[in-house]
């Protein structure tokens, strides 16, 4: 909700205004990456190395920071190290999504995205961990996932409370999104009493949970329930979008554009899809666009191509080498 009200105040001023998402896209998960890396010089000082990674997960920003650079250690040094998204029960976009097209926001403003998704239109349950009730997953992530490079497990609301009371004996209350993390470390440590292995567990405390004592309190008295999500909930909202996908009509070889279109993304002469909802084009390998080049992409990218022409063509569109 919050990226297509965003958007919104994007399309009525685009002159003067400047949109960048700041969570779930590949560009805040490489960001974030900052937190993996000190951890990594961490455990280097504890003379010490997790067999697990653990982390919670909303769209994958939090996530993708702890976890990546340990997952370039299995990738470059032949490590074995588990990296293990932890989602709420009631939304299981990575344990009970479908891998495909969707868009990154509500109002469907965003480029489609290739991702594990319950539909933008899905409508999580009222579970107190608010920055874990989005509908899909970052990009980078699903792709890791797919692959099987990565793990994914979701945690009840219950017990990731009880989780957060647990771990309040260490001093201090973790906010409700942690919980889902501290929960899926409790299992494992649970996992390992039972069977006599010893590991080394490391999950991402990601925020303190002062201002969720409400939640708390209602946890206490009783009050809060789990969420059971009904397979045909899940399959209805997938239905709604199994047709999103980018198209790529060829575009002329001979048309000789006016503006140059320069990206650092651009690798000798292969051509780029742009892709902008549910159109895109394709530019040649003589590296130009123009505002004819974008009207395909609606009025307000003509808008956007128009005031960057002195300047590298700076337009929002999503770029993807083929």
């Amino acid at each position: 909700l919050a990226s297509s009200a965003a958007s919104d105040v994007y399309k009525d001023s685009p002159e003067d205004t400047r949109y960048c998402l700041g969570s779930v896209l590949n560009h805040v998960i490489l960001h974030q990456t900052v937190i993996g890396q000190e951890a990594v010089a961490q455990m280097e000082m504890a003379d010490a190395e997790p067999d697990v990674v653990i982390g919670c997960f909303g769209g994958g920003s939090n996530f993708a920071g702890l976890g990546f650079p340990f997952l370039r250690k299995n990738l470059t040094e032949g490590k074995k190290i588990r990296i293990v998204a932890v989602e709420p029960s009631s939304c299981p976009k990575l344990t009970r999504g479908s891998f495909q097209y969707d868009f990154g926001d509500v109002a469907g403003f965003t480029p489609l995205l290739p991702m594990y998704t319950l539909g933008h239109d899905f409508q999580p349950s009222d579970i107190h961990a608010g920055g874990l009730r989005y509908h899909g997953a970052g990009v980078i992530v699903s792709q890791l996932l797919k692959d099987g490079l990565m793990e994914a497990t979701d945690i009840q609301q219950l017990e990731s409370f009880d989780a957060g009371c647990l771990f309040a004996a260490e001093g201090i209350i973790p906010a409700p999104e942690s919980c889902h993390a501290i929960a899926a470390a409790i299992n494992e440590a649970k996992a390992c009493k039972e069977s006599g292995e010893e590991k080394v567990i490391l999950f991402n405390l990601s925020g303190h949970g002062l201002i969720d004592m409400a939640a708390y309190d209602q946890y206490l008295a009783g009050n809060l329930t789990n969420y059971e999500l009904k397979d045909e909930d899940i399959q209805h909202n997938l239905d709604e979008i199994k047709d999103l996908k980018p198209t790529a009509p060829a575009y002329p070889a001979t048309y000789q554009a006016s503006m140059p279109f320069r990206s650092s993304n651009y690798e000798g002469e292969e051509a780029w899809t742009l892709v902008y909802r549910h159109e895109a084009k394709v530019l040649k390998s003589d590296k130009t666009g123009s505002q004819e080049a974008a009207k395909s992409f609606g009025a307000e990218r003509e808008i956007n191509l128009s005031r960057t022409k002195n300047r590298s063509a700076e337009i929002d569109f999503q770029i993807y080498g083929d």
